[in-house]
This record gives C-alpha cells, structure tokens and sequence, in this order.
C-alpha cells in the first residue's frame, strides 16, 4: 500500500513485522514524533489498512493511527522498494514453526537496516543474531498494558517502558561505533515519541527478570484449568507454587547473569514481584492462556524451552519449571488432538 501522508525524504523510517497491539501502540508514537512507520499486517489488515488503528490510552489519550504504509504481507512489503532504519519484530515467538530471521530476511535489503527484537522470552535474538552479521540487532523488553480486542482497536493502560540493549555474536561483523550510534538514535526516536526508555549494557539481565513472570504465570493459568491471576494466588496451594516457581527462575537467572542480576531499576526479589502482582487492583489474563483457549500456538519454547536449557547449561536446576514445561506440552498436544477429531481430521 502506498503512502498515506508525505513524508520527508530524510524522515527516520521504521516497519513493524507484526500488525498486533504493540506495533500498533508504539508505531503510533513513532509517527507522532515525526517518523515514517510501516506495519506488517496479517487478520486485520483489512482494517488497518481502510480505518488504521483506532487507540485508547490511559496514558496518552485516545487518537486514530494511520500507519504510512501498510502491508498484507513481507513479500508486498519487499516488494514496496523501499528500505527501513530499523525493522522492528513484534510478532509471537514461535520459532518451532518458523524461522524468524528466515521470515524478514526480504526486508533487510543494506546493512544500515538495524533490526530491533521486540518479543517475550529467552534466546529470541540467538537467530537474528547469527544470520545478520552485518546488521546491528538491538533486543528490547518492554513492559506494557496493551491488547487488541478486536481488530484495528487497541486499548492501552498507563504502563509503557521500553529497556534496549545491543545483541552481538562471535561472528557479528558490525563495527561498535555503528552498533552504538544505532542504538542511540533509536534511544532519541522514544524520547521525542514521549516512550520512557532506558538503555542497558546487559539486556539479558532485563530479559531474565521478565521471564521470572513470564515463566510462572503465564503457563500456570493454563495449567490451572483457565483461570486468571486473581483466582490463581486466591488458592493457597496455588500460590505458593508460582512464588516458588518464581524463586526458581530468579535463582536460575543469577546464575545465568551474574553479578548484572538483578537489573536496576526493577524489583529486586521474586516475592517483591509476586507481592506486586498480586496486589494490583486489576485482574490479569495471562497471554499463554488467551492463547491456548483462542486454539493459537504457545510461546512456551522461548519462555520455558529456552529458560530450561540455558538455567541447565549453568548449572541452576529446574525442576518446577521443567514439570510445568511437560504439563503445557501434553495439554497443547492434547488440544489439537481434540480440534482435529473435531474437524475430522
């Protein structure tokens, strides 16, 4: 689709892969601040592309987003000719069905493309991070109250902190200076979008600390039977196994990270998170569980696979997440038995 508004030549030019509630949310910003945003749609570009986004913000009011560009595909958008400053990843990570860096690798037409990751979970950069050599990868972990209830309308809380750190690889062949310059202006493009964002040396100490969630009240709501946080730490059985779960992961991740865990800035003990959690005043329904009621693939390979694997590999065990790991395999595996016996498959 060709541009909806002219737009300077010399404009910082951003393309979302992923037209869901966080490209939708932070695109918006972007093009407020004067940056040419794209998207990369898939059920509801219809929408997006006749009506575009429309938003309520707790935090920055209610507007309508018309991306600049948006597309029903990456081919359409390979096809568009144009290149991009930065090619933000804002889909699930799904990486046992496709290959994520396989996926976008039309779209990365220079090096001077930086390619931002912005996904949940443990090791979603290592693919990038290996195919792209000459392309600076920058990992962002966000913690924002967004959803996308029905296509094209996007409701957002007050929460909206982005952390962005560089991602380098033994074979990386991106020169420092570039890699930092490139991370600094994506640092001044959330300034002017009014985003706060931080940047940090050791990313994967952010990630680390969001997977502590991440890892226990995402799959337990599954787990559980369907239910939402409130009803999930109201069972004292139950919540003492998540804050242990909890306590688990935040062991694993200082012996994963080191003297860098915990980060700065952010909750300095699993139970300070569980107490955060539990006493906020609004219900939580965690996104593995929307997930997994909706019939739609899982991130549990980059939020338990991966947190296993690189807990074990230094040492850290565990058994809890392991466990928990085994359940959601056997419920996913035994739902899509259901769903084809259903639809006599």
């Amino acid at each position: 689709m060709s541009l909806t508004k002219s737009v300077g030549d010399s404009a910082m030019k951003v393309l979302f892969v992923g037209g869901g509630a966080v490209a939708g949310l932070y695109g918006w910003r972007m093009q407020l601040a004067g940056i040419l945003t794209g998207v990369v749609c898939r059920s509801n570009y219809p929408k997006v592309r006749d009506s575009g986004y429309r938003i309520e913000s707790k935090r920055w009011g209610n507007d309508v987003f018309r991306p600049d560009r948006v597309f029903s595909s990456i081919e359409e958008a390979a096809r568009d000719g144009h290149s991009y400053d930065y090619v933000v990843v804002s889909t699930k990570a799904l990486p046992g069905l496709t290959s994520p860096a396989d996926t976008i690798e039309p779209l990365i037409k220079t090096n001077d493309t930086s390619i931002v990751i912005m996904q949940n979970g443990i090791g979603v950069e290592d693919p990038f991070v290996s195919r792209f050599v000459n392309n600076p990868i920058i990992s962002t972990v966000s913690f924002v109250d967004v959803k996308q209830p029905e296509h094209g309308f996007i409701s957002h809380g007050v929460n909206s902190n982005l952390i962005i750190g560089l991602c380098t690889g033994p074979e990386s062949k991106v020169a420092a200076d570039l890699a930092a310059s490139a991370l600094d202006k994506l640092n001044t493009a959330w300034g002017k979008a009014d985003v706060p964002c931080i940047k940090a040396e050791d990313i994967q100490s952010y990630r680390w600390h969001k997977v502590v969630w991440n890892a226990s009240f995402n799959p337990m709501s599954v787990i559980s039977g369907g239910c939402t946080k409130n009803t999930m730490v109201a069972h004292p059985y139950f919540r003492k196994l998540i804050l242990d779960v909890m306590e688990e992961v935040w062991d694993a991740a200082g012996k994963v990270c080191g003297r860098s865990f915990p980060p700065s800035g952010v909750f300095e003990s699993a139970k300070a998170m569980f107490d955060h959690t539990v006493n906020a005043p609004t219900d939580v329904h965690p996104s593995m569980l929307l997930d997994y009621i909706n019939n739609r693939p899982m991130e549990h390979e980059v939020i338990l696979k991966n947190t296993i694997s690189k807990a074990k590999a230094c040492g850290a065990s565990v058994p809890r997440l392991e466990t928990i790991y085994g359940h959601i395999l056997m419920l996913e595996q035994q739902k899509q038995k259901n769903n084809a016996s259903v639809n006599g498959k």
